[in-house]
């Protein structure tokens, strides 16, 4: 149980990060990575610190592979 509550908690922290940064970036004309990167790193240790444990950042390395395999698997035709 603690596990699905330290994803949504990371979850909901990231999206919440993540949407006004990515605005900020289209709105300065960058792509949407730039500002994911700009989230993450906002997030990260070495920002405001909201994601600094080993498991949160576990947690999060497997969402984003999840995440990638989704994408590849939508670009690929059969």
């Amino acid at each position: 149980m603690a596990d699905v509550e330290l994803f949504l908690e990371l979850l909901l922290i990231l999206v919440g990060l993540a949407i006004p940064i990515v605005a900020l970036a289209h709105w300065l004309r960058m792509p949407p990575l730039v500002g994911f990167f700009a989230a993450g790193v906002v997030v990260g240790p070495h920002g405001v610190g909201l994601i600094d444990g080993p498991d949160q950042i576990r947690t999060l390395s497997e969402l984003g592979v999840a995440l990638l395999l989704f994408a590849v698997g939508l670009e690929l035709s059969l």
